[in-house]
């Protein structure tokens, strides 16, 4: 169960590594007045 947990964990971190700078559809359109929310 541990080594599934770390694989996730992995698998994860790279997805995330890969599409940092990318948008998924729909959030480019409105990333403007979602980031206004959090200042």
């Amino acid at each position: 169960e541990q080594s599934l947990d770390a694989f996730i964990g992995i698998q994860a971190m790279s997805y995330n590594d890969r599409y940092f700078n990318r948008i998924h559809k729909g959030f480019g359109q409105v990333q403007d007045t979602l980031e206004s929310y959090f200042e």
